[in-house]
C-alpha cells in the first residue's frame, strides 16, 4: 500500500500567476475617459439642470486588462488519485443464473389496429432465425390469401428462391 499526500496539501494548478511579476506604471487599463475638449458650458445652472458631468470618449492609451505572467507551478505534483487499498468485506461472487418472469413492452402508437405478436426471448440466433422464418412464411401465407379473396384471383404460389452454391 503507497502512503500518498493528504488532499488538503495537493496543489491543483499546473500553472499559477507570477508573483514577481509588477504591472507596469504606463499601463492604463480605463476603457472610457473624460473629454477634456469640452468644458462645462458657462450657461449651465446644476441646480436646475443638475451636476454637469463631462461627456466620456474612447481612451486611445487603452491597453487591455492587466494580467500576471504565469509560471509553472513547483509543488504541483500532477492529477490527485484517492489512494486505492484493498476492502476486506469484499468477496467475488459469480453471477447467479436466473429465469425472467416477466417481459414489459411499452407501446405507443399513432394509428389504431397496430399489432404486435410473435415476441421470442432467446440466447440463440439460430433459433430466432428458424422461428423467425416459419412465421414470416405464415404471415406472408395469410396476406396472399386475404389479397386473394379481396380481389376474387386464385392464389398464386411464390417462385422457389435460386441459391448460387460456390465450390
Amino acid at each position: 500500500m503507497c502512503i500518498r499526500d493528504s488532499y488538503q496539501d495537493w496543489e491543483d494548478y499546473m500553472y499559477i500567476d507570477d508573483p514577481d511579476d509588477v504591472k507596469p506604471a504606463d499601463w492604463d487599463d480605463q476603457t472610457m475617459i473624460p473629454d477634456t475638449s469640452i468644458q462645462k458650458p458657462a450657461d449651465w445652472d446644476d441646480k436646475i439642470e443638475g451636476f454637469w458631468e463631462t461627456p466620456m470618449i474612447k481612451n486611445p492609451n487603452y491597453k487591455g486588462v492587466w494580467t500576471r505572467k504565469k509560471i509553472l507551478n513547483k509543488k504541483y505534483k500532477g492529477i490527485w488519485k484517492a489512494a486505492r487499498i484493498p476492502n476486506p468485506k469484499y468477496k467475488e461472487e459469480l453471477p447467479q443464473e436466473y429465469t425472467i418472469g416477466g417481459v414489459g413492452i411499452d407501446v405507443w402508437q399513432v394509428k389504431p389496429g397496430t399489432i404486435f405478436d410473435n415476441i421470442m426471448i432467446t440466447d440463440s440466433i439460430d433459433d430466432a432465425l428458424a422461428q423467425a422464418e416459419t412465421i414470416i412464411e405464415r404471415q406472408v401465407e395469410t396476406e396472399r390469401e386475404k389479397k386473394s379473396k379481396e380481389e376474387g384471383k386464385p392464389i398464386e404460389k411464390p417462385k422457389p428462391r435460386e441459391v448460387e452454391v460456390k465450390p
